[in-house]
């Protein structure tokens, strides 16, 4: 995602629209792997200042991941609002640029990493898998987990302590 400014960088202050769309390649993040089911798009305007460039953008792509509790493919809607400033300079806290054109691929990288949930589940509700035999709990039930939370609890002992 590049934008060309070789026509507008001496023009400060005037804000200029800008609409890009590319497919980015699959990222692993947090020991997660992510791919995109669609390509990134970008719309917004950039402002040409004296010691760089403002850019903002509202972005959209759809991501696939694993879900945090069954591990089945989840999709993961992003949509986000994007506000970075670009130098020439190679200031510290801000995206560097060189010549003429000015590379979003990075900048738009970082913003979606930043907004993808803690953990992804495929729906709201996912059950997960059983921690003793391994059985999707979406799909099926299983009996280990009730027998098994009894035989391993501390008051165990104690279950039949106050029966009538």
């Amino acid at each position: 995602m590049k934008i060309d400014l070789s026509k507008t960088k001496d023009l400060l202050g005037e804000s200029f629209p800008f609409e890009c769309s590319e497919a980015f390649s699959e990222f692993e993040y947090s020991g997660m792997s992510y791919n995109f089911l669609e390509p990134v798009s970008v719309n917004g305007a950039y402002l040409p200042e004296e010691d760089g460039v403002m850019v903002t953008a509202e972005v959209k792509t759809v991501l696939s991941a694993l879900c945090a509790r069954c591990l089945n493919d989840a999709r993961v809607n992003i949509s986000l609002s994007l506000s970075e400033t670009f130098s020439g300079s190679g200031e510290d806290d801000v995206y560097e640029y060189t010549g003429d054109v000015l590379v979003l691929d990075r900048a738009v990288l970082d913003n979606i990493i930043l907004n993808i949930p803690l953990h992804v589940l495929c729906k709201e509700d996912c059950k997960g898998l059983c921690p003793h035999c391994g059985k999707d709990l979406n799909l099926e039930t299983c009996d280990c987990e009730i027998e098994t939370k009894k035989a391993n609890s501390p008051f165990a002992a104690l279950d039949g302590l106050f029966r009538d």
